[in-house]
């Protein structure tokens, strides 16, 4: 296998390197044109250096367009549009229009390299070498002094594009900001009105002040009150002790009621007069004056109008001490009364005045907090105006053209196709190439792999794994005329699970196989010999009428058997084809020796069904050993007739997408079950395939 993998690499290698040679000699030449230009110098570009004017979105948009190191523009160079710009300047200029209509070939041999160290390591460095290709000199020297041209062109444009964005920008943001700092004014307005307090902090001290003066003003009011009800409490008790009257005689004029009212609109008058003294006429005790002498006159045209007519009544006379210290005693009684009045309206005003100290505050924080609003936008409006006014300023000092540091030259030497370099690639290549398609040729003999694989392939169980150590084939089949012959351990769990496990005493079993007619008899014999080893009566029926190994293995060649039954008469009895082993409860009817009937399919079917329902008396399990079923149809005949159906699969040999074929041939026949026994199974991955260190320790 080794030779043929190296025969085929050194084939398709030489015809690798013979193909590359020929297609270097058949190439166009390529002549390459270069320039080196200085990229990303923030001295020369223009830097902002007064970014802090600008706002960081309005510095977003303005250096979107600009270098933004020497990687970043050398992908620009590298673009399509700017080579494509390049060539059709080039083009314009020498009236070569054929050059434009291949720029694409052109491009793809177009490349730029950065400045390099001395050990040959790419850096961001800000000098990049421009190489152009093309099939003549001029050509790619006419290209690559274009490119620098419109490179700087496109970056001026961009440069423009950036700051008109950026003032488009701004504009629109001061739209905004000059809507809402006029209606924050307005807002500020309507709240000064609503308020009619323009200044908050004086009219705060105004109303604490006010506050102040009325509390103390309540003060003195209820300190004078106390004194003026001492004053009245003293008078009375001194006027309970006074004479009250004494008989004066008769005498004719005013009645006493409009009298004493006289007397006391008398005594207001003259109160009136010293209350002016002190206070002004708007003053509250003047006003409380004024209220108590119209009620006086009021009551006093009324007492006249009730006595119109003057009596003339004897009388006692009221003694003048009494009477005077009367008319103390109600003075000092009204001056009690109108304390308490002016008490209780210092409190309502006092009461008044502490509601609207309190609710400042509150008008306080929001007059500040729309005051804050109003300078907040009015600072955004006027920095979006400075950066709007700086950028008009700066349209065409943004951007510096970049530094071109050669100009390229026609070189008649061409740097294209390299004819070794084409040979020794091609080479490499064919011989990568053989030994991948020689080994693709060979995985494509898909082999199988493990029981995991078969069941995911299949969806059936894998009943039985035997290691590749194991003998299969026709070593095994040599090997079960010995008495005690070993038995693999795999085909032992198989026959208890399928056999001495099941409820069901009397069953059939079908071995057949994918293109493995050796191993599936030698299979069928071990499994017969593990179930009859566990007390079992068997019987194996060699169903390979056309060779019969298993007859031949167990020295039963040109006895009698299937073949016979078949071809003879419905009352041959099938006792006298059977034939005993060397293994106690195995029976075995041999494939037989009648030339008519080869095969399963040429025997009649009622005939077949006969001998199958004689054959399940005799016995308790019947292991049918027939050839392959994608080699011969008796697989297929005889799937319908039986319990199980075991499929033995060679991992060496079988092929891996033969085993769907074999399973739908099976099922398109009747298998009730199918089963997999796979040989030729790893030894270390498979149950049962590898011998333990228990079993070596137990020998």
């Amino acid at each position: 296998m080794l030779k043929v993998h190296i025969k085929r690499t050194i084939i398709v290698g030489i015809l690798g390197a013979v193909i590359a040679l020929l297609y270097g000699l058949l190439s166009p030449k390529v002549y390459e044109g270069r320039v080196e230009m200085l990229l990303s110098d923030e001295t020369r570009q223009g830097t902002l250096s007064t970014s802090n004017v600008f706002s960081s979105d309005v510095l977003s948009i303005l250096e979107k367009n600009r270098p933004q190191g020497a990687q970043t523009e050398r992908q620009l160079l590298s673009s399509l549009s700017i080579f494509y710009q390049a060539v059709a300047r080039y083009s314009d200029e020498q009236g070569d229009r054929a050059l434009l209509a291949n720029w694409n070939q052109l491009y793809e041999m177009y490349d730029i390299e950065t400045a390099r160290q001395q050990n040959n390591a790419a850096i961001d460095a800000g000098v990049a070498l421009i190489k152009v290709r093309a099939y003549n000199p001029k050509a790619a020297a006419g290209i690559a002094n274009a490119i620098p041209v419109v490179y700087n062109e496109r970056r001026l444009q961009n440069s423009r594009e950036s700051v008109q964005e950026a003032l488009n920008y701004l504009q629109t943001k001061m739209s905004n900001a000059e809507r809402e700092l006029k209606a924050a004014e307005t807002r500020l307005k309507d709240y000064k009105s609503e308020t009619s307090i323009p200044d908050i902090p004086k009219a705060k001290q105004d109303y604490t002040n006010t506050l102040t003066i009325l509390e103390q003003s309540r003060q003195r009011t209820a300190t004078e009150l106390e004194g003026a009800k001492a004053a009245a409490a003293t008078s009375a008790a001194q006027l309970a002790t006074l004479p009250k009257s004494e008989v004066t005689g008769s005498s004719s004029g005013k009645t006493t009621e409009v009298l004493g009212y006289e007397q006391e609109l008398a005594r207001l008058n003259a109160e009136r007069e010293s209350l002016l003294t002190v206070y002004l006429p708007d003053a509250i005790q003047v006003k409380q004056n004024e209220e108590r002498l119209r009620a006086i006159q009021n009551k006093l045209a009324a007492a006249k109008k009730k006595n119109a007519t003057e009596t003339s009544v004897t009388t006692k006379q009221t003694t003048p001490v009494y009477s005077s210290m009367q008319n103390l005693a109600e003075t000092q009684k009204i001056r009690v009364q109108e304390l308490e009045s002016q008490l209780a309206e210092y409190d309502r005003q006092i009461a008044q005045q502490k509601t609207i100290v309190a609710g400042l505050p509150e008008k306080e924080l929001q007059m500040n907090a729309r005051e804050r609003e109003y300078l907040i936008l009015d600072m955004t409006y006027k920095n979006l105006r400075a950066q709007s006014e700086d950028l008009k300023t700066r349209t065409e000092t943004a951007y510096r053209s970049a530094l071109v540091l050669n100009t390229a030259t026609e070189d008649d030497e061409s740097v294209a196709p390299d004819i070794k370099k084409f040979a020794l690639v091609g080479g490499t290549a064919g011989l990568c190439l053989g030994i991948l398609l020689s080994y693709i040729l060979e995985s494509l003999k898909l082999r199988i792999q493990s029981s995991t694989q078969l069941t995911a392939l299949t969806g059936l169980p894998v009943v039985a794994a035997i290691p590749a150590s194991a003998k299969t084939g026709a070593k095994a089949l040599r090997g079960i005329n010995q008495s005690g012959s070993p038995i693999p351990e795999a085909f032992r769990y198989m026959a208890f699970s399928m056999v001495t496990n099941q409820t069901k005493t009397m069953r059939t079993l079908m071995f057949t196989g994918v293109r493995t007619a050796m191993t599936t008899y030698s299979s069928a014999a071990q499994f017969a010999m593990a179930v009859a080893d566990g007390g079992t009566r068997v019987l194996l029926v060699d169903g390979d009428m056309l060779k019969s190994p298993i007859s031949r293995a167990l020295d039963a060649s040109g006895r009698q058997g299937l073949s016979d039954l078949l071809a003879a008469e419905s009352s041959a009895q099938v006792q006298d084809y059977i034939i005993e082993t060397v293994h106690p409860n195995l029976s075995l009817l041999p494939g037989g020796t009648d030339p008519s009937i080869k095969f399963m399919t040429n025997a009649p079917q009622p005939k077949l069904e006969a001998i199958l329902q004689a054959l399940r008396i005799s016995c308790d399990v019947i292991v049918f050993a027939v050839p392959p079923c994608d080699v011969l149809a008796d697989a297929s005949c005889l799937a319908r007739h039986v319990d199980d159906v075991c499929l033995v699969v060679s991992a060496a040999q079988t092929n891996y997408r033969a085993v769907p074929l074999a399973q739908d041939l099976l099922m398109k026949a009747g298998a009730k079950n199918i089963s997999i026994v796979m040989a030729d199974a790893s030894a270390d991955e498979e149950p049962f395939a590898k011998r333990s260190a228990y079993l070596t320790r137990a020998g």
